[in-house]
């Protein structure tokens, strides 16, 4: 058993280990949070943990929290107590398997089988960030299903109890998963609905990259349409996750197509579905921040609002924010320029005005050699492999990377 310590905080108690289960059949993990690396799927050690953190015990899985506090920072745990009080709900998140079409520079081969496939057959060689990684996914066991199903039944069951359930599939992509002859999402409702009771509302959410071809697209659709005509209560949810539109876009979620992904979020946005965007804002992502913007705006305005997620990218660091000196701080300017200049037609206008904002503090704050040189590394391994030239499609982040090229960035004089 890992050695824990007695939490000194009054309040210690998290309710996420009694309303959240995230699922990663992938890592062959399973944790109350998302926050947790978590534990074995196929050991007792879940009822142990969530046991322990029931009777204030610190557990050193939970060590992003209690960091986060010891250092005054209002924490994912805080978060969860108030996200749930007085909340009748339970909530899996199910990474089921990596099968991706797509190999986004910012993932790795953990997450998506054409990561795996191109580091496997490439003869370039392979990123050092790469090589820090646990390796490829591992694929789910029949074991993994059946656990996953009994955590459906439960929350099904639930909901005799007046609990509303919701669940999340994400991936690799969820739309390309498949369970014997069927999809993941028809075996996650076809489980639930033998369950629960019929009236209760239900959620589930998909997270999607929205790179899926029509056809597959349109069965999803139907799918989805099959079980809403029959269970009234059932609420879907589609996330599509993008940060930049044309070039850009494909350079970032390499394997997409952008005409291919405008005309799914059009498809999208025409269903009864609650309808969101998460972005992973990325340094390659940022020069186009205000063009993006603009599209999704327009977007909004056009079609339908869009509940817009602005999330910045933490790892790898080449890849985030955090080594790029002011001079980039423009394109935040630019884009809250554009914000307070027009109207603005997102679901969640004050969000996207805030979190913009944020993005600011997060340049110049881990500039070192060691992330430059990652970066060099990764953009070296993006020209020679997948014939994608930074020069071109980001021009102005391709000089400044030349600009530190032997240089001990932190004695740039232009840092944030």
């Amino acid at each position: 058993m890992p050695s824990v310590s007695a939490a000194p905080n009054s309040e210690p108690f998290c309710s996420r280990i009694h309303h959240e289960r995230v699922i990663r059949p992938i890592l062959n993990k399973v944790a109350p949070c998302c926050k947790m690396n978590g534990v074995s799927m196929d050991s007792d050690s879940l009822a142990e943990l969530v046991r322990d953190i029931s009777r204030q015990i610190r557990r050193p899985e939970c060590h992003v929290c209690w960091s986060a506090e010891n250092k005054g920072v209002f924490s994912h745990r805080q978060l969860g107590n108030e996200l749930w009080k007085d909340k009748k709900q339970n909530h899996l998140e199910i990474y089921y398997e990596s099968t991706c079409d797509l190999a986004c520079v910012y993932c790795n081969q953990g997450f998506s089988t054409k990561w795996q496939m191109e580091l496997q057959n490439s003869k370039f060689p392979t990123p050092q960030y790469f090589k820090t990684l646990g390796g490829n996914a591992l694929k789910p066991t029949p074991a993994h299903l059946d656990f996953i199903l009994n955590e459906i039944k439960r929350l099904a069951l639930d909901t005799y109890q007046n609990n509303i359930a919701s669940v999340t599939l994400l991936g690799g992509e969820p739309l390309l998963h498949t369970v014997h002859k069927s999809t993941l999402i028809d075996e996650v409702l076809k489980q639930y609905y033998l369950h629960a009771r019929p009236e209760a509302e239900f959620w589930l959410s998909l997270q999607t990259n929205g790179n899926t071809p029509l056809k597959l697209m349109e069965q999803t659709i139907a799918t989805l349409n099959q079980y809403k005509t029959k269970y009234k209560k059932l609420k879907i949810s589609i996330g599509l996750s993008f940060e930049s539109i044309e070039e850009n876009y494909e350079f970032v979620r390499y394997g997409a197509k952008w005409e291919t992904f405008r005309n799914n979020i059009i498809l999208w946005s025409q269903q009864d579905v609650d309808f969101t965007v998460q972005t992973a804002i990325n340094s390659v992502a940022l020069v186009h921040l205000p063009r993006f913007l603009e599209f999704t705006n327009e977007f909004s305005k056009s079609h339908r609002p869009i509940n817009l997620r602005i999330n910045p990218v933490s790892y790898p660091k080449s890849l985030s924010l955090c080594w790029l000196d002011k001079s980039f701080k423009k394109y935040i300017d630019e884009s809250m320029s554009y914000l307070t200049a027009h109207p603005i037609y997102f679901d969640n206008p004050q969000e996207v005005l805030k979190s913009v904002l944020e993005l600011g503090p997060l340049m110049g704050t881990e500039v070192t050699k060691a992330i430059t040189d990652e970066a060099q590394e990764m953009f070296s391994y993006f020209k020679a492999v997948r014939q994608q030239d930074l020069a071109v499609v980001n021009p102005e982040l391709h000089n400044y990377l030349e600009m530190l090229k032997g240089k001990e960035p932190l004695l740039v004089s232009n840092l944030v």
